[in-house]
């Protein structure tokens, strides 16, 4: 439980740590058909791997996340509509089915000894 807490703050308060945030790409779907978002990672050891998506006036949420070694989080529960793909140099995020309510900024959170970093970002 305790670190679910701290999970919030390292997402709500990322003034906190050393962050990194790369360019905006823009992805246009019909409703319906499925959408798979990549990001690039050269992480190693111990490590999570988030996705998160932020619509305007709303604090980002966490989609999706995995642990680079065991390939779950413990603390979070996915979606039925999402799927979360992770190999050693890439993160993928698909959204099946998708609808008017998954538009929205995402982008994907790599967690590293105390470190965040945000990949690029993908405007759905």
């Amino acid at each position: 439980m305790a670190f679910c807490s701290i999970l919030t703050l390292l997402l709500c308060g990322v003034g906190l740590f050393p962050v990194s945030l790369y360019s905006q790409n823009t992805q246009m779907a019909e409703p319906g058909v499925d959408v798979t978002m990549w990001c690039q990672h050269n992480l190693h050891g111990h490590a999570f791997i988030f996705w998160i998506k932020q619509t305007s006036n709303s604090v980002p949420q966490s989609v999706a996340c995995k642990n680079r070694n065991s390939n779950n989080c413990y603390f979070f529960t996915p979606n039925n509509r999402t799927v979360m793909s992770v190999n050693d140099k890439n993160a993928s995020l698909t959204i099946t089915a998708v609808d008017p309510t998954d538009s929205g900024l995402y982008y994907c959170s790599l967690l590293l000894n105390d470190k965040i970093t945000f990949s690029n970002t993908t405007y759905l």
